[in-house]
């Protein structure tokens, strides 16, 4: 008997390739690599009115809370002992993105209250969309939490278009203890290159803003996109 991760996730995800058939759910296929958690899956549908089918492939993971107890992706759900708390949502969701790239930035933590943060990001992603700025890329950063009665919930958002005008580059910054973060981006301004910075307290269990600056500011380094601070520094 395989399985996927310590949640016992479907072997089915939804398929986002193409937005006329987004969120179509279909099985999914393994090829069994031994003993353990079968990691590695893909799915295989079509794309609009395309004859030859496309293969999407994805993977399954988790982060361990503590014993017997752990937060499991793609599809979001939450494992103590042997309890099992599925959510209505996937990490792929948070940011409308393929699974195969749904991992990155995903990590867990609990506070000293006892709340469980879910982080998804910073992370990139392009969106493959049209017009003059259809290539690009997107930033993205969710911090969700899980309350009492195992619900999930959204404590802060933030995701912005890298149009190189309004924002020619940006990075973020996070406290250890994931209490503080500090979003930084940089533009233009008068034909002068500027950082400015927009911080977010956790308080009474939600993140609000709590401090902008304007004038002096330097962005994190080493930077956690670093391609982005590259092209900005040597334009």
């Amino acid at each position: 008997m395989f399985e996927t991760s310590p949640c016992h996730t479907s072997l089915e995800s939804y398929w986002y390739f193409d937005p006329t058939v987004g969120g179509t759910e279909l099985p999914a296929w393994f090829i069994p690599s031994g003993a353990g958690y079968q990691k590695a899956a893909f799915l295989v549908g079509a794309r609009g009115d395309d004859v030859s089918p496309l293969v999407l492939p994805f993977h399954y993971f988790w982060r361990t809370l503590g014993p017997s107890e752990w937060v499991c992706g793609p599809d979001l759900a939450y494992r103590k002992g042997s309890v099992i708390h599925p959510f209505a949502i996937s990490v792929a969701e948070v940011f409308g993105l393929n699974r195969n790239v749904a991992e990155v930035g995903f990590e867990v933590k609990r506070r000293l209250n006892g709340q469980i943060l879910i982080k998804v990001g910073p992370r990139l992603s392009g969106t493959g969309g049209m017009g003059q700025c259809g290539g690009c890329p997107w930033s993205d950063l969710s911090i969700l939490g899980v309350d009492g009665d195992s619900n999930l919930i959204t404590l802060l958002s933030l995701r912005k278009q890298i149009d190189g005008d309004s924002i020619s580059s940006q990075d973020f910054s996070i406290s250890p203890d994931w209490s503080r973060v500090v979003e930084y981006d940089a533009a233009g301004e008068d034909g002068e290159r500027m950082w400015s910075s927009v911080a977010y307290c956790l308080r009474s269990g939600r993140y609000e803003q709590c401090g902008t600056e304007k004038k002096g500011v330097k962005p994190p380094y080493p930077p956690h996109f670093k391609q982005l601070r590259e092209i900005y520094e040597n334009n």
